[in-house]
């Protein structure tokens, strides 16, 4: 037994294996360093319709501001401030989610859509459910009101006997890769095209068959890692739920259960939650708080509704939400990475230096050198419309220097900035959705690495292909 006990002090310790928050610590240790070394710079800007945007040939250098070491520290907590409707959302998503799951609604309907549907229920409904999460992220152009179906999500895979990196994987890989490559994204590709004076979501037919191609493959990629885990468990990144009956079991415990009247108000209440969410998208231009008041409204008639005092109602806002200071430190720290380049005023130099290299290509190759650099500017400007802002100025007028076309310029911007969004540790949402099941990154990135991999290069070859065929219209 000493001896056991030797050897395992003296394993050393792998990068991989290091703890989330130590990475994040690092990256903000290194990102305080960058401002003494990287020299401060800026753009001039101009209001265009209520934005601030980058007013291209206009980057100067500045006085340096490097940010001291206490400053590296105190960025965390204005990370918390910057990120706060964020870090509430994700309380609050969960814990609304949570009384429609107290109540035991979802493996009630599951089950019986599975039994009307047959044997191929399992994978029909992982579709379907697959299939609304890509159109979401990929119409509405919302990555984060996504997570309040996290849990239920996972109790469904774990029904299946899947573990709980496969729940997860079902809401981030088809939203994610949704948002990444959607044709109506109003973040993406409504305001780069507005800065590039393209016609609002011109171009439409190429990227609708983009978006389902891609999501496609997303989804492929979530069957293949749950097939994995079903054939043998010792392949599983995530847990599984020891006290959480086999799909066996619980088909035969909701085989002769009917839906009664609270149960059909339990599903028509969380049906107009998500009608709330798509119609605030699409039609209200709802922002993350407005999302954030949905799921308070919709948890509390939920808990109404299933018979819950209001003491159990507060009890369950409190349980569902507990658990998720982890993910809330996560985006925070990511945050704080943010906020030391913004205080540095590092950013616009970034921008500036990265996009030198591509006046050098050929038009083709310049196209896909746009891909990769605003690829590389998402890790910095970790925002879909914040980097619409700071580098479409730049990519529009220098694509026409290049002979690109502008519309080849704006797919290059939101697959850049998108499909980066998978791997990137600065997008602190991907530790949101992670803390629903206290995943590691690291374990995560061994599944979403491949899959960002393979659509990178169907991105590449979308960009080249645009670029030849004049993809415009201008």
């Amino acid at each position: 037994m000493e001896t056991e006990i030797k050897k395992e002090t003296k394993k050393k310790k792998k990068w991989w294996e290091i703890h989330v928050y130590t990475l994040l610590v690092a990256l903000i240790c290194v990102a305080g360093i960058m401002t003494y070394v990287i020299p401060a710079g800026t753009f001039d800007r101009q209001d265009v319709n209520g934005a601030s945007v980058v007013v291209a040939g206009t980057f100067h250098y500045i006085k340096q501001q490097p940010v001291n070491i206490l400053g590296w520290f105190t960025a965390i907590g204005q990370g918390f401030v910057d990120s706060a409707s964020i870090i509430c959302g994700v309380f609050i998503f969960v814990a609304g989610i949570g009384m429609y799951m107290e109540a035991d609604i979802f493996n009630k309907a599951i089950f019986k859509a599975i039994k009307k549907i047959g044997n191929t229920g399992e994978k029909a409904i992982s579709i379907i459910l697959m299939a609304f999460f890509a159109v979401l992220g990929g119409f509405t152009g919302n990555i984060t009101p996504e997570l309040a179906f996290v849990p239920m999500t996972i109790g469904l895979a774990l029904a299946f006997g899947y573990d709980t990196m496969t729940g997860v994987l079902m809401v981030l890989f088809p939203t994610f890769v949704g948002f990444a490559t959607g044709p109506l994204n109003p973040y993406t590709v409504y305001v780069a095209q507005s800065i590039a004076q393209l016609p609002s979501f011109s171009g439409m037919l190429p990227r609708t068959i983009c978006w389902t191609v891609m999501s496609i493959i997303s989804m492929w990629f979530v069957f293949r890692y749950g097939a994995k885990v079903k054939k043998d468990r010792n392949n599983a990144l995530g847990d599984f739920d020891a006290s959480a009956a086999s799909k066996d079991e619980l088909t035969a415990k909701y085989a002769d259960i009917k839906l009664t009247t609270r149960d059909w108000l339990l599903l028509i209440g969380f049906i107009g939650t998500v009608v709330w969410m798509i119609l605030g998208a699409a039609v209200f231009n709802y922002e993350l708080n407005q999302y954030t008041a949905i799921f308070i409204i919709s948890g509390i008639y939920a808990g109404i509704v299933a018979g819950f005092s209001e003491t159990k109602i507060c009890q369950l806002f409190i349980k569902y939400g507990q658990s998720l200071y982890f993910g809330a430190m996560c985006i925070a720290l990511a945050r704080a990475i943010y906020v030391i380049f913004t205080k540095g005023s590092i950013c616009d130099t970034v921008v500036y230096a990265l996009s030198q290299p591509l006046q050098h290509l050929p038009s083709t190759l310049c196209a896909v050198g746009m891909l990769i650099f605003q690829t590389i500017l998402n890790f910095f400007v970790n925002s879909g419309s914040g980097q619409a802002m700071v580098s479409m100025p730049i990519m529009a007028p220098l694509s026409d220097l290049l002979g690109v076309t502008r519309q080849t310029a704006v797919s290059a911007f939101q697959f850049g900035d998108g499909l980066s969004n998978l791997i990137w540790p600065t997008s602190s949402t991907i530790f949101a959705y992670l803390a629903m099941a206290n995943l590691k990154y690291d374990k995560y990135m061994k599944v979403a690495m491949p899959l960002f991999l393979i659509l990178s290069a169907l991105a590449v070859v979308f960009v080249l292909v645009a670029q030849l065929a004049a993809y415009g219209p201008f």
